[in-house]
């Protein structure tokens, strides 16, 4: 009984949302779909939840509230949007501000430097095109031959980069904005320090990507005495067939790190050359 309550609750909530749904006028759905790329969550929730009057005042605000010039009468902020999703259409074909490419394109504005191989980079390889917005690439690869190129997860910094500008818009990266964070975990004698991607700026040169780690550890027992301290550098370098690849969010640093039963604190200190930015991290552990 409990379970086909549930079900029922479930499918009246759906039909429920369904309903709401079919009862936009044909501008409010216009409205929807146009604003996919930039509605959050909450916005879009709060807006079928309101009277058509609301709705026609919730547009409106939508918009004021990204104007960046207030005082204008222009609003440049739509006015850009429409503009790209005009040339997506353009450029990636009807819908084509729908697709991969042209979700980019909205976001982020044209590249500084687009690179197209309809036919792969290599023998074997699928029609593929890299974007450059500053440093970072993004590359879209079309994998059924049809003419419709998915984004690739790189290193999943360009990813977080296309989330921020839903807010934001800025046609640039800019390396100094990437601040470096990391989590730490200590098992079985082994020191791991996870590092997402998406907060490792990088270099390029040609057509690989690097930086260059450097790693401070201290370990200090109960009594304030360093039992255990190393200093180096990690080359991070990546090609493009390698960015490609990646498929998990985090880089990983591990270090043997053989302790002894009692109480202690890691000090971790990790500083990314590229753009000079570090964190500090202090870490407990006891060893039963």
């Amino acid at each position: 009984m409990r379970n086909i309550f549930v079900l029922f609750t479930l499918f009246a909530f759906l039909s429920c949302g369904q309903a709401i749904k079919n009862n936009l006028t044909v501008e409010e759905k216009e409205f929807l779909s146009k604003v996919r790329y930039i509605i959050t969550k909450d916005e879009k929730k709060n807006f079928l939840s309101l009277s058509p009057l609301e709705r026609k005042n919730f547009i409106e605000e939508f918009w004021k509230r990204r104007d960046p010039v207030p005082e204008t009468e222009e609003n440049e902020f739509k006015e850009e949007y429409f503009k790209r999703i005009e040339e997506a259409n353009k450029l990636f074909g009807k819908d084509g501000w729908l697709q991969d490419r042209g979700m980019v394109y909205i976001l982020l504005g044209p590249p500084t430097e687009r690179y197209t191989y309809p036919m792969g980079r290599y023998h074997g390889d699928f029609p593929t095109e890299i974007w450059y917005y500053g440093f970072f690439p993004i590359v879209f690869v079309d994998y059924y031959w049809s003419g419709t190129y998915q984004l690739t997860p790189l290193s999943a910094y360009q990813i977080a980069q296309i989330n921020i500008s839903q807010a934001t818009m800025g046609p640039e990266f800019k390396v100094s904005k990437i601040e470096i964070d990391f989590e730490v975990d200590y098992h079985k004698n082994t020191l791991q320090i996870k590092i997402p991607y998406k907060l490792i700026a990088l270099q390029k040169k040609d057509s690989n990507f690097f930086t260059t780690i450097s790693c401070l550890i201290k370990v200090k027992d109960e009594r304030g005495m360093i039992v255990f301290q190393k200093k180096g550098d990690t080359l991070l370098e990546f090609n493009l067939d390698e960015i490609k690849n990646i498929k998990s969010p985090f880089h990983f640093l591990n270090f043997e790190i053989p302790l002894e039963k009692g109480k202690y604190e890691i000090e971790i200190e990790l500083k990314n050359l590229t753009n000079n930015s570090s964190k500090k991290k202090f870490e407990k552990i006891e060893i039963k």
